[in-house]
């Protein structure tokens, strides 16, 4: 089989930013002669990236399908392509706003007419993974195969840790740790996720729209997101943690090592840039500022705020050679 180049798309739609990540998937049959086909990728190239929007919304709980229906097309014509030029690839609701009422119908519909693609309301641990995978942890774990290494994706709504070894998955671990948890205007709070209504119930604290964003409580916050991340990563955060969403750490082995991806790790590598109106900023300073760098060996990410996408647009096609299909 001669080399035969496809256009692969990854679309994330998250709960702070929606991306757009166009790539060359390059496929070969690997198989000898005579050999049952063994169909494979032998090479990837990015030639297109989006501007990071922000994700539109109609309001707090509707996703507004039409903008991004726009914005999708207007990026396909940046690049001189059209949906039909997409052979394949991913569009995936991330984050907070896969909780959102319309978010089945806006993957579904856009699926359908922006190109050819596989669809998903990508769980945390899936979220998690491509994130690893885009952000360049599992290359960096192919190059240091001894290395355990936790890629820590920390978005607008959660924390997705994934921790890899020489190419494999060890296991995943989610938080309610991310930069819209807690939005302000100006100085004062003006919205307040239902995950931290809920740790501010445990905890007895008060943070409500007007509280200050110098406040005690919310410095608190931040600490109780920085102790649930370390309590994490060493496999001893308790079931009943306000900020644990979902399963309790799935990996046995010991992480030594640190990446970290999603827009708060643009703030922990590059503090010239501009603090917006939530929680980001300060979680990366609290981050930076902490025993972490003691803790574990932190290696920058090759990819921050695109990592998922990137992970979604080219390491989710797998072609079967053997399979016989009818249309």
């Amino acid at each position: 089989m001669q080399r035969e180049c496809i256009i692969s798309a990854g679309i994330d739609i998250g709960t702070s930013t929606t991306k757009l990540v166009l790539s060359e998937l390059e496929i070969q049959n690997t198989a000898g002669l005579g050999s049952v086909p063994r169909i494979e990728i032998t090479n990837r190239k990015i030639f297109y990236r989006s501007p990071i929007y922000r994700t539109p919304l109609i309001n707090d709980d509707v996703i507004d399908m039409d903008q991004i229906h726009k914005l999708i097309l207007k990026e396909y014509k940046c690049a001189q392509l059209t949906p039909s030029s997409i052979q394949t690839g991913a569009i995936m609701i991330t984050g907070e706003t896969a909780t959102k009422r319309n978010a089945e119908e806006v993957i579904h519909t856009l699926s359908n007419e922006v190109g050819d693609f596989l669809v998903a309301t990508a769980g945390a641990d899936l979220e998690g993974i491509l994130a690893a995978k885009g952000s360049g942890a599992f290359a960096y774990s192919e190059e240091h195969p001894s290395a355990v290494i936790a890629n820590i994706d920390i978005g607008g709504g959660t924390a997705n840790i994934a921790v890899v070894q020489n190419q494999s998955l060890l296991g995943t671990c989610t938080l309610h740790i991310g930069g819209r948890l807690l939005e302000f205007e100006g100085e004062i709070v003006r919205k307040v996720s239902p995950p931290i209504q809920k740790w501010c119930m445990q905890k007895g604290i008060d943070i409500s729209i007007g509280t200050a964003k110098s406040s005690g409580e919310i410095q608190q916050l931040l600490e109780d997101m920085l102790d649930a991340l370390m309590l994490a990563l060493k496999g001893e955060i308790i079931e009943m943690h306000p900020l644990l969403l979902g399963q309790l750490p799935s990996w046995a082995k010991k992480v030594d090592t640190l990446t970290f991806s999603g827009g708060v790790a643009n703030f922990l590598h590059d503090t010239n840039q501009k603090c917006i109106g939530d929680l980001g900023f300060s979680i990366a300073q609290v981050i930076r500022e902490s025993n972490l760098h003691k803790a574990f060996h932190i290696v920058r990410s090759a990819e921050t705020v695109a990592a998922t996408v990137i992970g979604t647009c080219i390491q989710t096609t797998e072609v079967s050679g053997a399979t016989i299909h009818v249309t």
